[in-house]
């Protein structure tokens, strides 16, 4: 009995408890010998063994011993094994890119996804990516195959024909409309303008520059010229500057050299401002008009470069009215005409405009994901300061499969020097790849993920709060979106014209704005709460006191956070600042009056931007969906808010520690006189900044032995205010100095100790330029997502997207921020 349970349960120890057992699995007695021939005795036959002896033998030993076991030839191991070689219906799209003796490894070849496949494995994987990734391809696909077979069958139908050239004089041109030919002289074409009668003669090498002078320079019925030109094909001649004026230069509109020299040199009125200021109805006269001709056409330039901007702004009456009251005889080009031959020329125009900025000046490079669709795209942002003014520009969008710090440090010297730029530079990204201890992360960014953890924490330990939260979205969710709501809203006459329209913007803490949301809507709230029928909604939409007191206090010891994150989106803060802004916010936290009488202000600026997508429908498996109330928990509101106010200061500080070992933080720290030797970093922490300092000048330094470590603190103090020796070093010049104008700003400081501090100003040039975040505006932000929203192919970036994303990322150099 027991031996037949151990059979079936281990069949490998019950192989191994019988003796009688052979490794070849054939059972056999004791008493019998097992018969196993030598490959030697099979193969090898001894000298003088005649093969019937052999026979004989073979034949007596089987018959003796009953089962004969035949030997096997032994394999030769040095030969190749050799297997059979098939084609995979994957190889097209999975090509094989190594291949061991037991499996293969395949890549897909329109997303470089990976996968290991061995022989006997199944290909569930790679047909489960076929579906995932082929189907956005199979427009792209079935075009080709349409496009490749529409060329076989014309070249098919050319092969068929019988061809032939046609004479010259019998060849169509794309002047006949405009120029039409009048006589044939000896190969020679006679054409006469329709408008005006004049003649010329042009022969087979003669160029048609001379026609196209005249179009220009035509004075009868232009508007019929124009028609001609914009019949042609040629864009070269295109030019939306003629009218009907006079002929005198005070009255004449710019060219298109002109207005791209306007469009990059001289201050332009916010388009949006324009459009909002000249209504349809009541226009205002001529010279109330605070706007020349020449930044019309600027201006007209810079908002038609892109081509979502051109769809939008060119079929606009309201715009077409603003600019036919600026001009009467203006002529508006075609969008599709605008983006092929503006773009180009600005585009050009804006890398010589770079490159002339970064003649001889170090800046700052910022890395930045292009969106979260293209995560092997990324733009180049330059930042310099021109005479302390800090000004920015995007100068490429380039392309990493594999993004690291080596291929990014790559992709940027190549575009430097493709440019021609030359010069130190500091980097400063989002990618999360690339991060080191000498790159500068994104703060926004590292801000918005520090929130995120501290509310992960906040929701496993504090239940009350957790509860707190989840009402607040569920009440946002569904107003947003159930009909019921609204409807019982607009019946009890409650008109609000923000509700819960309002949305959210692009960089926010997330529940800290759920918060602060239904905070501000607690009148709409409080109107559903009284008409609906509670019979069909049992959920709880009131807040009670202790509700009020818990959502007013998360709030205030938000706020901080949310103040910091502000300042951290404005393109203008420096890197310089970021440590003492932090510094500055965990003091407020620490500060903060919970229970305060005052009035609460809400700090989240909410826009026309987008909601977050969970708002879209009901949300059905929270806590306040399934009916349990803040009620149903027992705590101490003030031991809680004291706990979260705990975890607040703990992970604030730790992004403060993390900045604060940053190399290039801590040199930009340095090189601000502001907050130089202040109490928000140790005394310590100053020390290892100007070590890092002294490490900088001494690859720049012009002077011999100036750089010097200090060996103790009492360094900083050992000079009085009035007390300066030429024998300081340029750090010691620098710290007496900067305590005796502190009150001075940056850019007047340095220019004043431009040349007593000349290593430490060209440190300051660069490193003062460094900002503290690399996040788009909003407004950049929604431009981007419009000109990707036409991209069908997300690992496919063509020349004209690329383009697009060039002028809307350098919209601020060209019509100002919004």
């Amino acid at each position: 009995m027991e031996s037949s349970v151990l059979n079936k349960t281990a069949p490998t120890l019950a192989y191994r408890a019988k003796p009688n057992l052979i490794p070849t699995g054939r059972p056999i007695y004791k008493d019998t010998p097992r018969v196993v021939l030598n490959s030697e005795s099979n193969f090898n036959k001894k000298a003088g063994e005649s093969s019937k002896d052999s026979e004989s033998f073979l034949t007596k030993r089987k018959i003796e011993y009953g089962k004969y076991i035949k030997p096997k030839k032994p394999k030769d191991t040095d030969s190749p094994v050799k297997r059979k070689s098939y084609v995979s219906k994957y190889d097209f799209d999975f090509p094989v890119i190594e291949e061991t003796e037991n499996s293969k490894r395949r890549q897909c070849r329109h997303c470089s996804w990976q996968c290991k496949i061995s022989r006997r494995s199944s290909t569930t994987t790679i047909k489960e990516h076929m579906n995932a990734c082929i189907p956005r391809l199979n427009f792209h696909r079935i075009k080709k195959i349409e496009d490749r077979a529409r060329r076989n069958s014309v070249k098919a139908l050319e092969q068929s024909r019988t061809h032939y050239n046609l004479p010259s004089e019998m060849k169509a041109s794309k002047y006949d409309s405009q120029f039409p030919v009048k006589q044939l002289l000896d190969g020679r074409k006679q054409r006469e303008c329709i408008n005006c009668g004049w003649i010329a003669v042009l022969s087979k090498r003669t160029s048609t520059t001379i026609l196209k002078n005249h179009i220009l320079s035509c004075v009868k019925t232009k508007n019929n010229v124009i028609e001609g030109i914009n019949d042609m094909k040629d864009d070269d001649i295109f030019d939306s500057s003629l009218d009907n004026t006079d002929e005198s230069d005070d009255n004449q509109i710019p060219t298109l050299q002109d207005i791209l020299d306007n469009a990059t040199n001289m201050p332009l009125l916010n388009d949006l401002t324009l459009l909002k200021n000249y209504s349809v109805d009541g226009i205002p006269q001529m010279d109330e008009i605070p706007i020349v001709v020449s930044e019309a056409d600027a201006l007209l330039t810079c908002i038609v470069s892109t081509e979502c901007h051109s769809v939008n702004i060119l079929s606009n009456p309201l715009f077409l009215k603003f600019l036919q009251h600026i001009n009467p005889n203006y002529i508006c080009p075609k969008a599709e005409l605008v983006t092929r031959v503006y773009q180009p020329t600005i585009i050009n125009k804006l890398h010589d405009d770079i490159s002339t900025s970064l003649s001889g000046k170090n800046f700052a490079v910022c890395v930045n994901q292009v969106s979260s669709k293209f995560p092997k795209m990324f733009s180049l942002k330059i930042n310099y300061l021109n005479n302390w003014i800090k000004e920015e520009r995007t100068l490429s969008v380039i392309e990493s499969p594999t993004p690291n710090f080596n291929d990014i440090a790559d992709k940027i010297d190549e575009e430097l020097h493709k440019f021609k730029i030359n010069g130190e530079y500091v980097l400063v990204t989002n990618v999360t790849d690339i991060y080191s201890s000498k790159i500068t992360e994104c703060s926004v960014q590292n801000l918005v993920k520090m929130c995120d953890k501290i509310f992960t924490l906040i929701n496993s330990y504090f239940l009350p709060v957790k509860c707190l939260i989840q009402k607040c979205e569920g009440i946002i969710s569904a107003f947003k979106s159930e009909s019921d709501i609204q409807q019982t809203v607009l019946k009890a006459g409650f008109f609000c014209p923000m509700g819960f329209n309002l949305k959210y913007p692009k960089h926010v803490i997330k529940h800290l704005t759920d918060l602060e949301y239904v905070f501000l809507q607690q009148s709409l709230i409080q109107v559903y709460e009284s008409n609906r029928n509670s019979e069909s909604d049992l959920r709880d939409f009131s807040f009670t006191f202790n509700e009020m007191k818990l959502l007013k206090g998360c709030i205030r010891l938000m706020q901080p956070l949310n103040n910091l994150l502000q300042t951290l989106l404005n393109a203008d803060t420096p890197l310089s600042e970021l440590l003492k802004l932090i510094a500055i916010a965990e003091r407020e936290i620490k500060n903060c009056i919970i229970f305060s009488d005052l009035a609460l202000e809400v700090s989240t600026k909410f826009t026309t931007f987008e909601l977050d997508d969970k708002f879209s429908k009901p949300i059905v498996d929270d806590l306040w969906s399934n009916h349990i109330t803040f009620d149903e928990y027992e705590f101490n509101m003030e031991e809680c808010l004291e706990d979260v106010r705990n975890i607040l200061v703990v992970q604030t500080n730790k992004l403060f520690k993390k900045y604060l070992q940053n190399e290039t933080t801590q040199i930009a720290t340095f090189l601000n006189h502001h907050g130089y030797n202040t109490s928000f970093v140790r005394k310590e922490d100053w020390l290892s900044f100007q070590n890092n300092v002294e490490t900088k000048m001494g690859s720049i330094s012009c002077e011999n032995g100036n750089s010097r470590i200090a060996n103790s603190y009492s360094e900083f103090n050992r000079y009085d205010n009035d007390q300066q020796s030429p024998s300081l070093s340029e750090i010691e010049r620098y710290k007496v100095k900067s305590k005796l104008n502190s009150d001075m700003d940056v850019p007047a400081f340095w220019e004043s100790n431009k040349l007593c501090l000349p290593n430490l100003y060209v440190l300051a040039t660069q490193y003062l330029s460094v900002p503290s975040s690399t996040c788009y505006t909003q407004r950049t932000c929604n431009e981007v997502q419009n000109i990707l929203s036409n991209c069908e192919d997300y690992n496919i970036m063509n020349h004209k997207i690329t383009n697009n994303l060039l002028i809307a990322l350098n919209s601020t150099h060209f019509i100002g921020p919004k």
